[in-house]
């Protein structure tokens, strides 16, 4: 059973449209020197994966942290197959 809380890496997206406001609105240390028009505090699609940030399961991609402890983290009555979807 998983006691702690999660704590993920946000995923930053370039966009065109971005800047580099996060650092300073944030404090955010920002990737390269890019416009990042967006910050992706918690994903699981292909392309992009929340990575656990510290912790029992530091590293862990949330795609693995759910396939391991769906029950724990989404509730006993999560089916185990399909996307978690944040919208």
């Amino acid at each position: 059973m998983m006691r702690e809380p999660l704590f993920f890496h946000p995923v930053y997206r370039e966009r065109v449209w971005g800047g580099r406001t996060l650092e300073e609105a944030f404090g955010r240390t920002l990737p390269g020197k890019l416009p990042i028009g967006e910050s992706w505090e918690i994903v699981d699609r292909p392309e992009a994966q929340s990575v656990v940030a510290a912790g029992a399961l530091k590293d862990w991609p949330l795609r693995r942290v759910i396939e391991t402890h769906a029950g724990d983290l989404l509730g006993p009555d999560w089916p185990g197959t399909g996307v978690f979807r944040c919208w």
